[in-house]
């Protein structure tokens, strides 16, 4: 039997199923401080910045000699792995050739940096991805990225209403928290009860998805979050399937290459739920365990709970009815496919662009667009500059707007216009036409401001004389 959250009010446990729950909690908690507790304090300081997002890029992300000096220990520390069949299998297809994706650097540095520039531990990571990539995969895998056709050979990825396709069991977000790391949301109605995936498919699934975000380089330094949102449960005691375990143990053994950041369970006030979820942290590794926070309540609740760790909880693609939003999901399906028609089969260049860095510049309305941190970053530089940019010519108004777009591609932001399914650079005459309509809306809100200001003081000053005339009154 199957119950849908919003008739829960809620299964009646047993006895046994409340002191299971009391139990559960107990060792639950007491592992996770015992855990804390281990760590050094710099450890500490790390993770909880990385629960609550307000983390900072490694120190060698801002030296490429450095970087460059830590390729080549990789290098070094790859050659001493005794045992790597799947790495040696790809250096022989190569050639013996410095060619191939197992030899190419933009390959390797995500697994760098996927452990902070630990080269010995980068190393065994990306040993043990490609030793997966050719047990689920196959060796054709070893030379070149996973494609989307490559899914679609599992019968569970077959058709729109699938494991990866149909974004009821996940869906890869296109949008960042506010420290610029990607999201990705667990929608599936069974976190907690089987859904009938075989684990080569989850782990196929798990493979593709962290390889495209990892194509991003901001994603690389920054890292993912995870959120998981279980919608219903069963009559019986919750357990977690036997797949579910194995794909925990894939992370455990460190194969993806982009870090884990922070883990945030959603779930309903329910003994059921709440049991289930101290399952799932026990389930975790202590280096998930320590980064994973449980939010209870509603949806509308949960969302705002993750607002607190700088996740945009009003973009999460669930309704408070419980449906499951696909739109955000079917762009990221269509947009891989446009981009691997591009690239693989056309031998084009694709500069579509999925999710803008936290320094881009989104063009256009709405409430998406102007919580983007980048934007808000570009109102305030903009905001910096309108008095000078006000009082020019128009001539001079043309230098500031040019200006204006040579100082956000110099923090590394661009200007990026909305298509179908992605977003495109455009180029600096149309980026300057934005810019000076982005100017006249800073005059309107300066303006709205002033007047809202100007307001209130009358408000005062009628409200003063009120005061004043009430005393002379009272005095007669």
């Amino acid at each position: 039997m199957t119950m849908n959250i919003h008739t829960l009010e809620d299964t009646e446990m047993t006895t046994n199923n409340v002191e299971e729950l009391r139990a559960t909690h107990h060792k639950v908690t007491a592992m996770m401080a015992l855990e804390l507790n281990s760590l050094t304090s710099a450890e500490r300081a790390t993770v909880l910045e990385d629960v609550h997002g307000v983390g900072d890029i490694s120190p060698e992300e801002r030296k490429p000699d450095v970087i460059k000096e830590k390729l080549y220990e990789m290098e070094t520390a790859l050659r001493s792995i005794p045992i790597k069949p799947a790495f040696d299998e790809a250096q022989q297809l190569c050639g013996g050739e410095p060619g191939g994706l197992v030899n190419d650097p933009s390959f390797r540095i995500r697994f760098l940096r996927a452990e902070r520039f630990n080269v010995y531990e980068a190393a065994k990571r990306m040993v043990n991805n490609l030793q997966l990539i050719r047990e689920t995969c196959g060796p054709e895998c070893l030379l070149r990225p996973i494609h989307l056709s490559d899914m679609i050979l599992d019968k569970e990825n077959q058709g729109p209403d699938t494991f990866l396709f149909s974004g009821n069991f996940f869906q890869v977000m296109p949008f960042r928290d506010r420290s610029g790391r990607r999201i990705v949301v667990r929608t599936g109605r069974k976190l907690f009860i089987s859904d009938n995936i075989d684990i080569e498919t989850r782990i196929k699934t798990m493979l593709y998805i962290c390889q495209e975000l990892a194509n991003d380089v901001e994603c690389q330094m920054k890292g993912v979050v995870l959120i998981g949102f279980p919608l219903t449960l069963s009559g019986e005691s919750p357990m977690l399937d036997k797949t579910v375990r194995k794909l925990f143990d894939s992370f455990e053994r460190k194969i993806v290459p982009v870090r884990i950041a922070a883990v945030h369970l959603c779930i309903p006030d329910s003994p059921w739920f709440k049991l289930a979820s101290y399952m799932i942290l026990q389930a975790l590794t202590k280096t998930f365990r320590v980064r994973s926070r449980v939010h209870v309540g509603s949806i509308e609740e949960c969302c705002y709970k993750l607002m607190t760790f700088g996740i945009p909880g009003d973009q999460i693609p669930i309704k408070s009815s419980g449906i499951i939003k696909c739109a955000d999901h079917k762009k990221f399906i269509a947009f891989c496919q446009e981009q691997e028609d591009a690239i693989f089969r056309n031998g084009g260049e694709f500069k579509g662009i999925l999710c803008p860095s936290s320094k881009d510049i989104l063009v256009g309305r709405g409430p998406r667009i102007k919580s983007h941190i980048g934007n808000e970053t570009y109102r305030v530089l903009l905001q910096s500059i309108y008095e000078r940019y006000n009082s020019a010519s128009i001539t001079k108004k043309k230098e500031i707007a040019f200006g204006v777009i040579g100082m956000v591609h110099g923090y590394g932001g661009r200007f990026l216009v909305p298509t179908k399914n992605c977003w495109m650079e455009t180029d600096d005459e149309t980026a300057r036409n934005k810019v000076s309509i982005a100017f006249r809306d800073v005059r309107k809100a300066m303006n709205a401001k002033k007047k809202c200001e100007r307001n209130d003081c009358v408000a005062g000053e009628l409200s003063e004389v009120a005061r004043i005339n009430s005393m002379h009154f009272s005095c007669m």
